[in-house]
Formats: structure tokens, sequence, C-alpha cells
């Protein structure tokens, strides 16, 4: 084992080593000719030369840096660098499988790596490997800092003397000469050929780098021994020694001196490695999120990709135009990459997030959803990895993550901040990647919130669209074709300043690749085979790249047949049985469904239908309940209710009944989950549903839109019977006095959670039951038949009931209450039902809304929750001057309506306007109160009537009047603050440039002692003090300010 523990000492107990916070590896540079490895590797850091020289690195450091662990790393540096690169590439990788060894149980702590010479060459290719290496991966994570002592990075004065010929003079130095393999090869520089210049830039920034140089030294010289990074990344460091002496340190004064700078730069990269570790795992705890997580499943994806498989991408115009866009104008990219199911999108992905981190500097950001792992197919899910990554790539972003924190440090983050704390990131660190595989496969369930009823899926790319604007951020979206997806961005790629590419996989881009896999898994299967010869494999592997169709999928499961002790012949029917495609085994088991009884035949049927097309897995329990109802009655059949829900009831009453369509993925422990009915039932694959939907001619026909009707029909019975109906009455709770008034609303969650407990489907039926309704609406434009006999029949207490448990399941007990006494108008709107809007409506007359001081206007909901459809409808018979006379309650609508958060506040607010709504109006009177919540509302303000001259003169005694002032406050605004003033000046404001302290007085003290005066402000002839009392961004408030000042000053103001 070359690595060789120096401290704590392996030969004695202690308990030292378990402490340990961090690793520290000392590695040497080319061995003397006249010296073997082991003695070279000590003497290195060693003076006097010999087993009684002191050794800082064990007698003097571990006295300062005692919760360590310290190695030397000892190797034939001769048979390194006098070979080729290969042999250099393979070192580097001994040293990190020695690491990986040494390190088997303690992967996160981190790691500080010392190099000498050109043993700091060695240790740059060892991390260019880690990276390129799924297996070293998490060594290049714990890596926090390089000490370089004398390191060749270049080759010396810009760049004259090439970097071989610097090595050569190490080589010269410790006794090679002419004619030596090892001097030629250096000499050459072959083996460095492109590692410092273009493989290693792309890491630079992602270490605390120390280089030390040598002033007598007179092989290395000053410009050879250093990156010229900014200071906050590298610190240069001249040490009173040779080339050898820079590393080594005995009893001399000179000596001594030159050791306590080492040794407290080393100090340095030691606290700096402990802070990094510690907020990673604070900001990852805060974040629900693991970069460790993340990595694993690139790493998988690589580890299983054929290598030079998908590399085809790389090539592709949309993908190339996407990388590098030839647009001067910095704004957003989009590029969608989708095909079916089985083409390899996954190893797509990982092969252009390998491509973005080994050909670009700049940082990526990247998600694989999995929809057999609940946390993984959540939208939250990939807003969270993304966030954790960027604040782990950027002082700036952690510096915004602890802003938005400061004060609520004892409570989690909630999804707003989020979302401003992305939002702001992207805009402090500019131009980035990001990548999300999968999407498809991630929830589309009802997000529980009050202003939005669309999918969990939808809504999430409608923040990520808005969190973009005015952003450099490159996102790629890799899935299948599904219509939501493609909705979304349909919808809005017009509306955001981004350029949109689209690309689809088809079976001509993956053929080649289908080629090479197919051999793959043909010589993987049959290569032990005595019988098969490699003609016969050839024509296995051609038959299973025929029939595949571009589906990697098909290939792997086909493949997964083929054994070496069948003929020739047998193996040849197996490649050569199955249709193109997955068909034959699905139509088998949908055969197979005709075949059974009929009661049996229906439960399959019924089973695959909710399979389908629910909007999330059910679980075992949940289907079971939905499978009991009866929608004539309205009850769930508890005489069928099952005694006991394990595991025969899933083998014998669902997974027999539908085959390999379907199948039960547990939660936790199989034995308690079965018995409360947990565990979930799912399709075998994607693929299934792509089948049933599309084949025709196996008997049993799935209409969408007949799905909708009967899934939302099932919901409503539940929510309608007689067991909730009884509930409802007795949790009956008095009207709240006012909107602010949640006086009892615990109580009603209480009872709600209790009732649930024992109800599996409540959940389900209470918060989709809307989401099918709206899909049945738009595809048959009209009104869902229960729901339009409760409208006829009046049922106001049944749809009270519906209410009370949509708002109970999404937690809006106020907005019940309030509602509850007239709910169907209102609520429909909200719902974004807007056949169920048109068909109240109808039966009555034009102005029929009356509104008093509790009680809401349907147009209202409609506009909080972005439902165009249904306030173009409104419109048709409620008037914009009908509706604007109650001043009061028009003013007190928009208000809530600009705060309502909804992604769709432009679009709603333009509807408003063309059918008579002032915006004049609106512009002047909520400028103030909103003009802080986003640029794209500033801009509507404007562009709607807003003087632009107001927006900086009106109540100047109040600091969050001042647009800049409310900037200060808040560096995460910095970017947008800036676009606004910009903005103003361009619409002829009268704007005043902010007095900061003199250039002079600047040029001689710190931003910090500059930000610590009082600043001045002159606006519209009026100065204003604004004093800094805090600290903790006061760096960014200068920075702003500056900024500001300079745009302003730039833009010729008044």
């Amino acid at each position: 084992m070359p690595l060789r523990q120096l401290y704590p000492d392996p030969n004695t107990e202690s308990t030292a080593s378990s402490i340990a916070s961090v690793d520290i590896i000392a590695v040497h540079g080319l061995n003397p000719r006249s010296k073997n490895d082991r003695e070279h590797a000590w003497n290195t850091w060693r003076k006097p030369s010999g087993p009684q020289g002191c050794l800082w690195l064990r007698d003097d450091l571990p006295q300062h840096l005692p919760e360590t662990r310290i190695f030397l790393y000892e190797y034939n540096s001769t048979a390194v660098y006098g070979k080729d690169r290969d042999t250099f590439i393979g070192k580097a990788n001994e040293l990190l499988e020695a690491l990986r060894v040494e390190r088997d149980d303690i992967e996160s702590r981190p790691i500080l790596f010392l190099g000498h010479s050109l043993g700091g060459l060695l240790i740059k290719q060892a991390l260019i490997n880690a990276h390129n290496n799924p297996k070293y991966t998490p060594i290049k994570h714990a890596t926090t800092g390089l000490a370089f002592f004398a390191t060749p990075h270049y080759g010396g004065d810009w760049m004259l003397v090439s970097l071989g010929g610097v090595v050569t003079k190490i080589a010269t130095s410790v006794g090679f000469q002419k004619g030596d393999d090892v001097l030629e090869t250096l000499k050459s520089g072959s083996i460095f050929s492109e590692i410092m210049q273009e493989h290693w830039r792309h890491q630079l920034l992602k270490y605390d780098i120390i280089s030390f140089w040598g002033a007598l030294d007179k092989i290395v010289p000053a410009e050879s021994a250093r990156f010229g990074m900014p200071g906050d990344r590298e610190n240069v460091v001249k040490l009173n020694a040779d080339h050898s002496g820079v590393c080594k340190f005995g009893p001399s004064l000179e000596d001594q001196d030159n050791l306590k700078l080492v040794r407290g730069n080393i100090k340095d990269l030691y606290k700096s490695a402990l802070k990094t570790t510690q907020q990673r795992r604070e900001t990852a705890d805060l974040l629900c999120a693991d970069l460790d997580d993340v990595d694993v499943d690139y790493d998988i994806r690589i580890r299983d990709k054929l290598e030079g498989t998908c590399e085809w991408i790389l090539e592709q115009e949309e993908y190339k135009d996407w990388k590098t866009p030839s647009s001067a104008i910095d704004t957003p990219e989009c590029l969608w990459i989708y095909g079916k199911a089985g083409m390899g999108k996954s190893f797509i992905a990982a092969t252009i997030v390998k491509d973005l981190q080994q050909t670009s500097s700049l940082p990526c950001a990247f998600y694989f959803a999995m929809h057999d792992q609940a946390h993984k197919r959540e939208p939250l899910s990939i807003l969270q990895s993304w966030t954790l990554q960027l604040v782990s790539r950027s002082v700036r972003a952690f510096e915004a993550l602890q802003s938005i924190r400061k004060g609520k440090e004892n409570r989690k983050i909630t999804e707003s901040e989020l979302w401003r704390l992305f939002s702001s990131c992207l805009k402090i660190i500019g131009r980035c990647f990001l990548l999300i595989d999968g999407y498809d496969e991630t929830s589309n369930e009802l997000v529980p919130r009050r202003s939005h009823v669309e999918g969990a899926r939808e809504i999430f790319l409608q923040e990520v669209f808005q969190s973009i604007k005015g952003t450099k951020a490159c996102i790629v979206l890799i899935s299948r074709d599904e219509v939501d997806i493609r909705q979304q961005i349909t919808d809005f790629g017009p509306t955001i300043p981004a350029t949109i590419y689209a690309f689809e996989i088809r079976p001509e881009n993956t053929s080649k690749d289908i080629a090479c896999f197919s051999r793959h898994i043909v010589n993987k299967r049959l290569g032990t085979s005595k019988f098969v010869h490699n003609n016969v494999k050839e024509e296995l592997a051609e038959h299973l790249s025929a029939r595949s169709q571009g589906m990697f999928l098909w290939v792997q499961l086909s493949g997964a047949a083929l054994y070496p002790d069948r003929t020739m012949a047998q193996l040849i029917r197996d490649v050569s049985e199955p249709p193109i495609g997955l068909s034959n085994a699905y139509a088998r088991d949908l055969q197979r469904i005709l075949k059974l009884k009929p009661k049996e035949k229906a439960r399959a049927i019924q089973i695959l239908q909710w399979t389908l097309f629910a909007t999330r897995p059910l679980s075992v329990l949940e289907l079971t309940e939905a499978l009991l109802i009866d929608t004539d009655k309205n009850m769930l059949d508890r005489l069928d209710y099952p005694e006991f829900i394990g595991v025969e009831y899933i083998n014998f009453q669902i997974l027999r009944l539908c085959g390999s369509l379907v199948e039960f993925r547990e939660e936790d422990n199989v034995d308690t989950i079965l018995c409360k009915g947990g565990g979930s039932i799912h399709l075998a694959h994607f693929s299934v549903k792509e089948f049933i939907l599309t084949e025709n001619e196996h008997g049993i026909e799935f209409n969408e839109s007949d799905a909708n009707y009967k899934l939302a029909t099932v919901c409503l019975s539940y929510l309608m019977s007689q067991d909730v109906e009884q509930f409802y009455r007795a949790t009956e709770l008095p009207r709240p006095s006012s909107i602010y008034d949640r006086t009892n609303s615990g109580p009603m969650r209480q009872a709600y959670e209790n009732f649930k407990k024992d109800n599996g489907f409540l959940a389900y039926a209470a918060s989709q039951w809307v989401m099918h309704a709206r899909a049945y609406e738009s595809s048959e434009k009209q009104l869902l038949p229960v729901l339009r006999d409760l409208l006829d029949e009046r049922n106001d207490s049944n749809l009270r009931a519906l209410l009370f448990c949509y708002c109970g399941e999404t937690s809006f007990d106020d907005w019940y209450r309030e509602y509850k006494d007239e709910p169907t108008l209102s609520v429909m709107s909200r719902f974004g039902l807007t056949e169920g809007v048109r068909y109240i409506l109808e039966k009555r007359p034009a102005g029929f809304v009356k509104r008093d001081s509790s009680d809401f206007h349907a147009l209202y909901e409609a506009c909080c929750a972005g439902h165009i459809q249904t306030i173009e409808l409104l419109f048709q018979y409620v008037t914009a001057d009908e509706w604007m006379k109650d001043d009061i309650g028009f003013y007190t609508d928009i208000e809530f309506i600009l705060g309502s958060c909804c992604p769709k506040l432009i679009d709603v607010l333009d509807t408003l306007v063309r059918h008579g709504v002032d915006p004049e109006y609106i512009s002047s009177n909520f400028l103030q109160q909103h003009m802080y919540e986003g640029f794209g509302l500033f801009e509507w303000f404007l562009d709607n009537g807003a003087d632009p001259n107001f927006v900086v003169s009106y109540d100047l005694d109040f600091p969050g009047g001042m647009l800049w002032l409310q900037s200060l406050a808040d560096g995460l605004l910095h970017a947008d603050t800036l676009r606004m003033v910009e903005m103003l000046v361009e619409r002829g404001a009268c704007v005043n440039c902010p007095l900061t302290p003199p250039i002079s007085k600047r040029d001689q003290r710190s931003d910090m002692d500059v930000c610590r005066d009082e600043f001045s402000y002159t606006l519209c002839g009026q100065t204003f003090s604004f004093a800094q009392a805090e600290t903790d961004s006061i760096c960014t408030t200068y920075r702003c300010t500056r900024d500001i000042h300079s745009l302003i000053e730039a833009s010729s103001p008044c």
C-alpha cells in the first residue's frame, strides 16, 4: 500500500483517527537517480535527510492541526514521468485507488493535497481522473484545498518557455542526463499535453489554492509556479528557499520562518475545509436535498452507459446552438429533448452533463427524476436539488441564502423562499446550465394551494419560466412528448425573452447506438457459449437491432431471453418471435383479461383505468376503496370490503388480474405497511400506457375523456356518500367575521385529519376530482353530468360537502368557511370549471352578482387562480363598469389579485384591460404597494399609464417608497433594481444620483470601510440620509449603490 500514514501513528492505539476532521495527503515529485522510492518520498519533506531528520508533516504540523490524518504517498516517479501519457494517467488512478480504499467509510471527510514539484502535476491529473470516473467522484467532491510547492503549472515568462522545458530542468537537477528516457519524455512535454490548459482549467475555481515558490529557485520561476487566479481563490506565497528546500524545514531561523508561513497557510486551508463542509451539510439539510444523491444518479448512468454511445447528441445543431448561442444578446435558452420510452433519454442526459462539466467552467446543476422513487418524482425536489447545487458552487449565492434566512433560522424554508432564492442564484451566478431528465416521470397531482388548481408539473414549469426571466440560464428538459409538457413550453415560450429549441429523438438518431448495444447484450449473454459461433452472434445482434425501433429497453428485455445452453435454432427463434415494440407481451396480458369471469374482468379493467389515468399512483387502500364505490347510490360497498389487505389480497385481487401490466411497489417495511393498505400500484412501464392507448386491436378500448368522466364521478360519489355527509354536518363551523378570522380552523383541521385516517380514498377524492372534472370539460366542452345534476337539484348540502373536503385537503379552512353559505359560482370560478360557470350563468340574468362586505366576486376568484377562459366567460355577463361601481370592493379585489402570486398575473391584467378595466386606475393606485414584486409587473405598470416620476417621488419620508433604498435593504434585488432604474431613466424620470463617498477615498479604503459611512441621496431636489446600522450585507449594499450611481450618471439624468 503506497499510502503511508504519518499521523496518528498507525502502530499505536489512539482515538485520533476516529475524531479526525480532515485528511492531508502529501505527494513528492521526481526521484533523483541515486535514491529509491521510499527514501525520496520521505526526504522530500524532511531535513536533514535520513531517519534522524525533522519530518515536519509528522513532527510539527499535528501539534497545530491535531484533528487530522496525515499521509505520505510513495510511488516510483521515474517510471511515471519517464514513460508515455498512459503511464502518467495510470499512476494518478493508483493514487485515487489508494485513497478510495483508505477512506472507504468516510467518503465525505475533506481532503487537502500537498504536492511538491511534479507531484503537483500528478495531483492535478488525479483530480481530472476523479472528475471523469464515477468510482472516484467522492474524492473529487471531498477535495477542498490544494497546496503546491514549486509546481510548474506553465512554461515561464509569458509562456515563451515550454512546460516541457521547465520540467526538463527539474530532471537535470536531480541527476538525469541527455539520452535518458526520462529526460527525453519530459522535454517533449507530451504527458502534460492538455491537462493543465484545458481539462484542469474547468476545475480551478472549485478549490482553495496555495502556491508556494522559492526566491532562490533557479528551476521553476515564479511565473510558472502560480495560476494567476484572484486572491480569494489563490494565495501566492514566497519562501526564502531553493527548489528542493521549499517543502522541508530544519532548525535554522530561515527554515523556521518558512515553516511558519507554510503552516499558517495550511491551517487556513484546514479552516476553510471545515467551514465549507459544515455549510454544505447545513445547506443540504435546509433544502432537504443531497449532493451525493444526485451525483450517484449521474454516476450510475455513466457507469451503465455503453462507452461511445449517445455522443451523437453533442453534434446536433439544436444542442450546439443552445450550448453556444450565436446571438450577442444574453437571454435564457431552453432546449427540450423528447422521445418515446426506452430510447435512452437518461443516458443522453448523462452524456450532456459530462460534456458540460468537461468543456465548460460554468456551473451545471442537474436532476434525474424517477417515477418509482417517491421523493424523486416530486417537482419540488428538482428545485431543492438545483438550488443546493448552485449555492454550493457560489459564495455569493450562499450569501443570498443567508440573507433570505436571516431571522428565520429556526424554521424550515418555505416554498416561496426557495423560489426566491433560486431566482436570486440565477441572477447572481449569471450564465449557468440546468438539466432535468425524466420530467414526464414527475408527479402531476393537484398542488394544495389556494390560488392554483393546476397540476404540480404545470405549476413547476410556470415557476421555472418566471424565474429565468432576465437571467442567462440555459435549461435542458428531457422527457417523453407529454401533452401538458408540450403545452407549457408552447404557451410560455412566446411570453418570455428566451430562445426555445426542441429536438425529437428518432430511431435514425439511435440506430448506431442500438446496433452497438445489441452486440454488447448478445456477447454478454452468450460470451461463454461454446456452441454459438461469432457469425450467429452477429446475426442475433442484427435481429435485436432491427426489431427494437430505436428502443434500448426492447433490446435489453429481448436479450434477457438469450441463454448459452440453447441451440442456434432456438436462439434465432427467441429473437425473431417478438414483434416490433413490446406489443406481444402487453397484448397477451390484455387477451388474458378478456377471458376472465365477468366480475373479475370488470375489476381488472377498473384497475387499469385508475392506474392509467389517475393523477398519481394510488395506494392499495385508495385503489381498494375506489373500486368499491357505487356511483348510483353514492356509497362505499362495505360488504365487499376486505377484512385484511395483505400480500394475498394484492397478489390475487390486483396483480393476478392485470398480469405484468401493473406492479406493486413497497414502501418502508412490507409487513407493517401492507396491514395498512400502503404501498402503491403502478404501470410496469410507461410504454404500457402508450401501447394501450395507441393500439386498437386488443379488445379493450380506453378513452381519456371517458376515463376522466368515470374517475371524477367516482370521486364525487365518494364525497357525497352518507359517511362524508354525516361527518361534514358534525363538523359544521360558524362563518368567520372577516377574511382574517381563523377562529375554530384548528378544530376543523384536526377533525378532518382524524376522519381521513379511517377513509383511505378521501385524500385523493377531495383533492383530485377537480383535475378529472376539468380534463373532462376540456375535451368534451360540457359540464360533468354529476355536477350538473347537483346544480339542477340545488343540493347545497352536497356542494358544501365537496367544498369542505377540498378545503380540508388543501388546508384552506378559512376559505371554506367564507364560501360555505353560497359556494356554487365562486367555487366553480376558483376551480376553473368554465362549463360549470357557464351553466350557472346561463340560468341567471346579467348583472346578478351581488356583493357585500363578506362576499368575494366570482371574477376575483378566477383572476386569483389565473383561469383566463373563465374570466372571459364571466365578462360576457358582468361588465367592468358594474364591477368598478363598488369602489371599495373593486379596490380590494385588485389588491388581492395583485398579491395572489398567480403565475399568469400579467395575462390576467391584460384580459381585464381588454374588457374595460382602466389600466391607469390599477397603475396609479397599486404601484406603491406592488412595484417590488417583480420586474414584469413593474414594467406592466409603466406600460399602462404609471408616471415614471411618480415612482421616484411619492412618500419620500417612507424608505420603502424609494426604489434604491428598498433594494439596498435586500441585495437579492440588485439585478432587478438596475433594470428598473434603467427603465425609469429611459422613460424620462427625473432620477438624481445617490451621493457616495469621493473616489479618492474609496481607492484608499476597503468596501467595508466605505460602507460603514452614511449614504445620502438626492431625490427630486430633496436630500435624505440612510445610515447603515448593520454590516451583514454592507458590501452588497455598497455594490448596488455604486452600480446605480454609474448607471444614472451615464444616462444623463436631470
